[in-house]
């Protein structure tokens, strides 16, 4: 709307990470580990507020995540939250998603999500760090990931890849690159 506020419902592709959820839209032919652990769909409302042209506001309230729409048991709900900026080229966001119960007897748990990036004469470079807990008595994840890719033409794209991950997705320590 033209006061700053916007709105999703129903299903739609998660906020949190800066890899995309569609393969048309990656920069490699697949996602890495960090994208592993992240939410990849809700199905739910999204509000948001653009509080300026560069900073913005939205708030989740969905089904547990990458579940749909039948998912959802009495007072299984995500909720979350995205601070985001753009300005002069530079991007960032802070963004956190709680939830409770996705499986019996699992607790409650959390992820917190920093990205940031820039774009400079056709070089993009990535940085995000993920926290998570995934349930009672989990063991803390992180995430590390660090993207750099270079538009060599209007159809051709060098890009490096690295990432590290601990106690993410249910696995061990992982490093990998693309």
């Amino acid at each position: 709307y033209d006061n700053g506020f916007w709105w999703r419902l129903g299903q739609f592709d998660s906020r949190y990470g800066f890899e995309a959820n569609d393969s048309a839209d990656l920069a490699f032919t697949s996602q890495g580990f960090v994208y592993g652990g992240m939410p990849k769909t809700h199905t739910g409302i999204l509000l948001g507020y653009e509080l300026s042209a560069m900073f913005g506001l939205s708030l989740l309230i969905s089904n547990p995540a990458t579940r749909g729409a039948t998912a959802a048991a009495a007072g299984n709900f995500d909720y979350g939250f995205k601070l985001s900026s753009d300005f002069d080229g530079f991007k960032a966001g802070v963004g956190g998603l709680f939830f409770n119960n996705r499986t019996a007897g699992s607790g409650s748990g959390w992820l917190f999500d920093i990205v940031a990036g820039t774009s400079v004469e056709g070089l993009n470079i990535d940085l995000e760090v993920a926290f998570t807990k995934t349930g009672t008595g989990a063991d803390t994840g992180i995430g590390f990931l660090g993207q750099l890719d270079y538009g060599l033409t209007e159809t051709m794209t060098a890009g490096a890849r690295i990432e590290y991950t601990k106690s993410w997705d249910g696995t061990d320590s992982q490093l990998g690159f693309a």
